[in-house]
């Protein structure tokens, strides 16, 4: 009965004894583990980063066309319209184009096109926002 206890007490005492946590194996898994899954989030970061700054881009693009369109409906001058300062300097090499023709639907109206592109990034292609108004025919033209 007492070896029975001391073996019992020894078997104990070598479990306690047993070193604890991980071995260099599993470290070198988890590590490499770790760094595959970095690896392959960081291209994905970057697209992101990249597709958020053209969004930005293009948002920057169609609330400047807004400004010009409501800038348009109510000048009583002939002036063009023209973006901003700040537009073209967000813009990389930003044109600004606007079109009048009578709409051929409804003689009364006439048909106002803005067009704005620029360039998201090198070696891509032109980014663009068009919007389109309706204006009045002018008095004497629409007698």
């Amino acid at each position: 009965m007492i070896a029975i206890a001391r073996a019992s007490i020894k078997r104990r005492h070598n479990r306690h004894s047993q070193r604890r946590g991980f071995s260099l194996l599993q470290s070198m898994v988890a590590c490499a583990l770790f760094g595959t899954f970095f690896a392959s989030l960081t291209p994905v970061i970057a697209r992101l980063s990249a597709v958020q700054d053209q969004m930005a881009q293009r948002d920057l693009a169609i609330v400047e066309l807004r400004n010009l369109a409501e800038q348009g409906l109510y000048q009583t001058s002939a002036d063009p319209l023209t973006p901003s300062p700040k537009t073209l300097a967000l813009l990389p090499e930003c044109e600004f184009a606007q079109h009048i023709t009578d709409d051929p639907d409804f003689a009364e109206t006439r048909r106002v096109e803005l067009k704005l592109s620029w360039l998201p990034a090198p070696n891509q292609p032109r980014e663009q926002v068009i919007l389109c108004y309706w204006i009045p025919q002018p008095a004497e033209v629409a007698r």
